[in-house]
């Protein structure tokens, strides 16, 4: 594993500096992505976030408003969230573009928890993978603003997060994908097959 972490590092440092740099500038000027020092603040855009996204400008939405994961706070505002949101080991990531947050991501660390797959049921990574052990974080509840979509903020977020597993050492990050959604993954973009691999 501890080439493997070598191999993305460097093609997390390297793909910054390849020939698709001239097209991330403007995605990169006034975009600031968080994945320390989340405030409640944060949070709760956040959870903001998700709500617009998932449930109301969603043309469909299986989200009703008795789901678990849909609250109200104090002045109103509808929210997105769930009991993993608050746990400690669990790390948030937030992009805003012009101040404005257009992306969130939320990472569960295995060494302190189940999975959101494993707490549901949806799939018992461990005991069908038991070599792989705790040293494993899943990302979800990904969500982008319309108004990102198409661009390479999405991308970007994948390649800082992944560079903040490389950085506090993850062995794995493990992920349930759509078939139809890992192949769209593996042919739209050059730079998502070595994190799809990583799934």
């Amino acid at each position: 594993m501890n080439l493997l972490r070598k191999n993305l590092f460097a093609y997390i440092r390297d793909i910054r500096l390849d020939n698709y740099s001239h097209r991330w500038i403007n995605c990169i000027k006034n975009t600031e992505y968080k994945t320390s020092a989340i405030k409640d603040t944060d949070l709760t855009d956040i959870f903001k976030l998700r709500y617009n996204v998932m449930v109301k400008n969603r043309d469909s939405s299986p989200f009703t408003d008795e789901h678990y994961c849909i609250h109200t706070d104090g002045d109103g505002n509808k929210l997105f969230y769930d009991d993993f949101d608050f746990k400690e080991s669990t790390q948030h990531y937030i992009v805003r573009k012009d101040c404005m947050p257009v992306a969130s991501l939320r990472l569960v660390d295995g060494n302190h928890t189940k999975l959101v797959a494993e707490h549901f049921g949806w799939y018992d990574i461990r005991a069908k993978h038991p070599y792989i052990g705790d040293n494993m974080i899943e990302p979800s509840r990904l969500v982008a603003d319309k108004s990102i979509r198409g661009s390479h903020i999405i991308p970007l977020a994948y390649l800082h997060t992944a560079q903040w597993c490389v950085e506090n050492d993850i062995d794995y990050m493990i992920g349930l994908v759509n078939s139809k959604e890992r192949k769209l993954l593996r042919t739209t973009s050059p730079q998502t097959p070595s994190l799809v691999s990583l799934m």
